[in-house]
């Protein structure tokens, strides 16, 4: 009788242990999936970032663009009107 209550022992030993693994492995699972989910979530961030930094890139851009049209204009209105003064000055002259 005693070995068969030893038996018994060591199966409820065994059936415990074996619980105890399977709440380890599925804590670890639930560990890898949050693990998981916070690295594509920081990827997502990453990518956002990223198309925020390329969109304010070529806002730059085109306000240097902008600009720099914009100085031509006004050196190519100031020209136009040195030439119209010019033309002036030489018709008052005749």
């Amino acid at each position: 009788m005693e070995k068969k209550c030893c038996k018994c022992v060591k199966a409820a030993h065994q059936q415990l242990e074996a619980a105890e693994a399977a709440k380890v492995d599925k804590l670890a699972q639930a560990e890898a999936a949050k693990l998981q989910y916070d690295i594509q979530y920081q990827d997502r961030l990453a990518q956002a970032a990223a198309k925020k930094a390329a969109h304010c890139k070529a806002q730059l851009a085109a306000a240097e663009q902008y600009k720099k049209i914009k100085t031509e204009a006004a050196a190519h209105r100031l020209a136009a009107q040195q030439a119209q003064e010019a033309k002036k000055a030489a018709l008052a002259a005749e």
